[in-house]
C-alpha cells in the first residue's frame, strides 16, 4: 500500500482567506449557476429538439462539421488579421488624433 504524504508542490497550502476571495469573484469555477432554460428562445428549443432526435453517429458527424466550419472561420480570420497588419490599419501611431 502506497501512502501519500502532503507535498507543497503538488498540493500547495492555500493562503488564509483565499477560498472566501475566490468564491466572491466571478471566475468560471465559482460563477453561480443560472437557469438557462428561462433564457432559451423558441428557435433554441427547436434546435435542441432537432439535435435530440439524431442518432449518436449523426450527432458526432454534426459536431465534426461544426468543428470544421469553426476551423475554416479561424483561418479566414487569421488571413484578415494578417492583411490588416500588412495594410497598417492596426497601427495606432499612423492614425492622426482628432482635435476637439
Amino acid at each position: 500500500m502506497e501512502t501519500l504524504r502532503p507535498s507543497p508542490v503538488q498540493w500547495p497550502e492555500r493562503f488564509p482567506g483565499m477560498d472566501e476571495f475566490l468564491t466572491m469573484s466571478d471566475t468560471p469555477i465559482y460563477t453561480r449557476s443560472t437557469d438557462y432554460a428561462n433564457n432559451l428562445t423558441m428557435e433554441d428549443m427547436a434546435k435542441i429538439n432537432e439535435l435530440a432526435q439524431l442518432s449518436p453517429k449523426q450527432l458526432i458527424e454534426n459536431i465534426k462539421s461544426m468543428h470544421d466550419e469553426i476551423y475554416q472561420l479561424g483561418l479566414r480570420e487569421a488571413k484578415e488579421m494578417t492583411r490588416g497588419k500588412l495594410l497598417g490599419i492596426f497601427d495606432r501611431d499612423r492614425v492622426p488624433k482628432r482635435q476637439p
